[in-house]
């Protein structure tokens, strides 16, 4: 399951390692004029907003009912499999740049097995599989189509051995049935959490948290607060359906994080924060010379492993 905006014009669509693929609309055509990335900054605070900015976002109402609501709601999986089943495997971009931000997926030695967290159409493991011939990958998601898809891609086929991708709701089903116990010790967690309602936030944790063998790492990213998606949803009627979270025209969902509320979500859990930081893009649209900032919210967490000996 990988979000996408369907407010951003297929123009803005980012085509560097550091920016998410899951930031486009579309694939660009042949010869279509890309974007270019002019910056790329962290930090631990959040992104300022102009005075008007500001004003508009706090101005936006809630007027989407408590039917549709619960619709969007209820139904996410029919909205994400019309998703896949009209866009396939054309949307997104291959994710390179997740070897920059989380090294271990490249290492060969010691070996290690992978967990991807709402892997859609293999974006993100299809180049790892190349990148690390020794990496193993269970992948998940629960829209039908999307895994149906991967199974049918070539290269699956050919690493049938190392890669299993499996349909799972991580709100409700246990990761644990599928996923062997005390095997998977690097885990990624991509514009995942941000597809779901809050209220069903700690429960897709904690799965996550009960598949993964003590000492294992997880890698976190999603959207964060004040990105220019979230401005452009401020500015439609009938998108936002609570507080930081908005339906896109297709009907999947979209919740812009704090740093704080995803530290709490996973620490809750019983993660380990290793590190936490806002990440500040800006894509220039060379087409219409539009300057796009872009944020994310991107962290590291730890399992704990409790027979390891203590350091003190």
């Amino acid at each position: 399951m990988e979000p996408a905006e369907s407010t951003t014009t297929n123009t803005t669509t980012s085509t560097t390692s550091n920016c998410s693929s899951s930031s486009s609309s579309t694939q660009p055509q042949e010869g279509e004029i890309q974007p270019l990335v002019v910056a790329r900054t962290q930090s631990v605070e959040a992104r300022q907003l102009s005075e008007a900015e500001a004003a508009m976002v706090a101005a936006t109402k809630m007027t989407v009912s408590e039917y549709h609501k619960s619709r969007f709601d209820t139904h996410a999986r029919m909205f994400w499999d019309k998703f896949y089943h009209a866009n396939k495997t054309f949307f997104f971009k291959d994710r390179h740049w997740l070897y920059r931000e989380f090294p271990p997926l490249v290492e060969q030695e010691p070996v290690h097995t992978l967990l991807e967290i709402g892997c859609g159409v293999g974006n993100a493991f299809f180049p790892l599989l190349q990148a690390n011939p020794t990496i193993e990958v269970y992948a998940c998601d629960f829209a039908k189509k999307a895994v149906d898809l991967i199974t049918q891609n070539e290269l699956y086929k050919a690493n049938a051995s190392r890669c299993h991708a499996f349909v799972c709701d991580v709100i409700n089903t246990p990761i644990s049935d599928t996923v062997p116990a005390n095997k998977v010790d690097l885990c990624t967690c991509l514009f995942v959490l941000s597809a779901m309602v809050q209220s069903k936030m700690p429960a897709a944790v904690s799965n996550i948290f009960n598949a993964l063998k003590p000492g294992a790492t997880l890698f976190f990213r999603d959207y964060g607060i004040n990105d220019e998606a979230m401005l452009r949803f401020a500015k439609q009627r009938n998108s936002k359906l609570d507080e930081n979270l908005y339906v896109r025209q297709d009907g999947t969902q979209a919740f812009f994080f704090t740093l704080e509320h995803v530290q709490e979500l996973f620490q809750s859990a019983g993660f380990e924060q290793l590190s936490s930081v806002y990440v500040f893009t800006e894509t220039i649209n060379r087409k219409e010379e539009l300057q796009v900032p872009r944020v994310f919210v991107q962290s590291l967490f730890r399992k704990p492993d409790t027979s390891a000996p203590s350091s003190s």
